[in-house]
């Protein structure tokens, strides 16, 4: 009995492991696929408005989404960020490298440029790079950070439970491991 076990263990071992690795691939692709969508959400060519109420489907109850760019934290809900960015779109009251944009913003692009993700069962962590800018296909950027974005699988589907994000400035460069 013992004999057979032995014989057993290493193929249960390698059945289960690559069940689990073929499930973390289908779990990366789809953090993969709501990445996208979030900056989807936030970008807008001229003429157009950005589909910010579609973030409200991307997480979850009570998350929270947090700028921590300036001195100290931002810190709102889905809904107060989709409020306070449809204010900003339409009226222009923000700095952006330091200067003050007046006027509403007539496009606005968000992409990301590289990424990593660790997943761990339910749950996932991913620092995206974005660059942003005001046109969307500008090789010169306005802005480009990082975005610290925790998901939580939900009845199988993964969600957004938290998304904190940092601006790179002259003195926080992005470190080169966040670039590939």
């Amino acid at each position: 009995m013992i004999a057979r076990l032995m014989i057993l263990l290493p193929l249960l071992m390698f059945v289960f492991a690559s069940s689990a690795f073929a499930d973390t691939a289908d779990d990366a692709a789809k953090i993969t696929d709501l990445t996208k969508k979030l900056y989807q959400a936030v970008t807008f060519e001229k003429g157009q408005r950005p589909p910010l109420d579609s973030i409200r489907t991307m997480f979850i109850k009570n998350a929270q989404i947090i700028n921590n760019s300036g001195p100290k934290p931002a810190i709102f809900t889905v809904n107060s960020f989709i409020a306070s960015a449809k204010e900003q779109f339409n009226t222009g009251h923000q700095k952006v490298k330091e200067q003050s944009v007046k006027g509403a913003i007539q496009a606005f692009s968000e992409k990301e440029i590289a990424s990593k993700t660790d997943i761990f069962g339910q749950i996932a962590q991913r620092f995206s790079t974005y660059s942003a800018s005001f046109t969307p296909d500008d090789p010169n950027s306005y802005a480009e950070g990082i975005n610290s974005i925790q998901f939580v699988k939900v009845n199988g589907e993964w969600k957004v439970a938290s998304l904190i994000w940092n601006d790179e400035t002259p003195t926080l460069k992005i470190p080169a491991e966040y670039l590939k």
